[in-house]
């Protein structure tokens, strides 16, 4: 069987786990909600901090102390969105394993290896961060071409990293491990992974779980 038919496989396995557990699609949202939350409370810490409210925003003048929050804000949004992601792979493990999973059953999975979880966040934070600099100036200075390499340089991390969070949430390996471990698996799935990463979707963590089992 070729690429694109193990992938076609490998995604019809993924759509039947979804539609045994349409519960675990809250996860994700929940992720996003919880990102939101903490946004708003940053942004509400800020706003506390301005010796005068009355001036509004446009005369906001931003002190240390409120880009460290800002930095503390992302980093913590990062790691719940990454956290829920992590539940939902645990989720549809669990189906893919025989087991029931539910939503307090795959948080309480992803909770066992937040020490993994969160520190992988981060270095995805910071990785994505550096890679849209570099988009940025490659379009400035190289126009179009800038742009098409900046896309493969981003495409090329996410295929790296694709099977990062299914590793940590399967084998408990730590977040620089698991990069090493899906670098490994992405040199015997390409394929797969490179289309699934056309997709970039979050049901794209569970359409490389078949082959961690």
């Amino acid at each position: 069987m070729g690429y694109f038919g193990r992938s076609w496989e490998l995604g019809k396995t993924s759509w039947r786990v979804l539609r045994k557990d349409k519960e675990l699609l809250w996860l994700p949202v929940l992720g996003g909600v919880a990102a939101l939350i903490i946004a708003g409370i940053v942004f509400g810490l800020i706003a506390l901090t301005d010796d005068d409210p009355s001036t509004g925003w446009d005369d906001f003048e931003v002190s240390g102390g409120a880009v460290w929050l800002v930095i503390l804000g992302a980093i913590v949004s990062e790691i719940a969105v990454y956290f829920f992601q992590g539940a939902l792979v645990h989720g549809a493990r669990e189906r893919l394993t025989g087991g029931d999973p539910t939503v307090a059953s795959a948080i309480r999975g992803a909770w066992k290896r937040i020490g993994a979880i969160a520190p992988w966040a981060i270095v995805a934070l910071v990785v994505g961060l550096i890679i849209n600099s570099i988009q940025a100036a490659a379009r400035d200075r190289a126009g179009i071409f800038g742009a098409i390499m900046g896309s493969l340089l981003d495409l090329a991390w996410r295929a790296l990293t694709f099977l990062v969070m299914p590793v940590i949430i399967a084998e408990g390996t730590g977040a620089f491990g698991a990069i090493g471990r899906s670098k490994n698996l992405l040199r015997r799935t390409w394929g797969e992974n490179l289309v699934a990463q056309a997709g970039l979707s979050i049901v794209g963590f569970i359409l490389m779980l078949p082959g961690l089992l």
